[in-house]
């Protein structure tokens, strides 16, 4: 049951995963994008707070999938 479980977490957990790194880069390539871009104080200090707010959203996500994660390889190594 345990290892029937835990297969079947991991097909998600690597999509998550995987959604989260191309995530991350399309931040990425997005703050630069940016950099190139002239536009007013306001509208620059709102695109920043939105970048902040998709980085932190990135980082729990990647820390709780990596939570997860480990959970299940910790049940796949039981006997």
């Amino acid at each position: 049951m345990n290892s029937t479980v835990s297969h079947e977490m991991r097909n998600p957990l690597n999509a998550i995963v995987s959604h989260s790194e191309k995530l991350g880069n399309s931040i990425e390539e997005l703050e630069r994008l940016l950099d190139d871009v002239a536009m007013d104080r306001e509208k620059e200090d709102s695109f920043n707070g939105l970048l902040e707010k998709f980085n932190e959203s990135l980082r729990v996500t990647t820390s709780s999938t990596n939570l997860i994660r480990f959970n299940v390889e910790d049940i796949l190594a039981l006997p």
